[in-house]
């Protein structure tokens, strides 16, 4: 689960099915589909936190997305599960900032891999999406020699 107190929104889910509760009153979340790079919106806390070949992985992916937006840190997760955003990218996580969106983004039909694709658990390098296509897209990205 998420809570955002600033917006009274409340984001969970169990791995099978995601939910929202807040002003707009309770739905199911669902992810959106987006099958290319260059259609995405891609979000970051920022791109300073990554540095040398990260920089530079990032940098490919972000080059070919349609729109990129900066901060949002927990809530950029949520927007995945709500079909808002396509993909989120991360660097230097740590588990408690990335286990309890892992269920919310899967139950709304996303993904969260570590960027070698393994699990996203331990925090690290992560990528979430929405869309398996696209998040298959990235990792290529990301893991391309530059």
């Amino acid at each position: 689960m998420m809570h955002q107190p600033f917006t009274g929104e409340r984001f969970s889910g169990d791995g099978r099915e995601a939910r929202y509760e807040g002003p707009g009153g309770p739905k199911k979340l669902r992810t959106r589909p987006d099958d290319g790079l260059a259609t995405a919106t891609l979000m970051t806390t920022t791109p300073a936190l990554f540095k040398g070949d990260g920089a530079e992985a990032f940098a490919r992916v972000e080059s070919e997305v349609r729109l990129s937006r900066y901060g949002c840190d927990c809530y950029a997760y949520c927007m995945v599960a709500a079909g808002f955003v396509d993909a989120v990218i991360e660097v230097g996580l740590h588990p408690y900032d990335i286990v309890a969106l892992i269920p919310v983004i899967e139950g709304a039909g996303g993904r969260v891999t570590s960027w070698d694709g393994g699990s996203a658990a331990s925090g690290g390098r992560v990528v979430a999406s929405g869309d398996a296509r696209l998040h298959d897209q990235i990792l290529e990205n990301l893991n391309r020699a530059g």
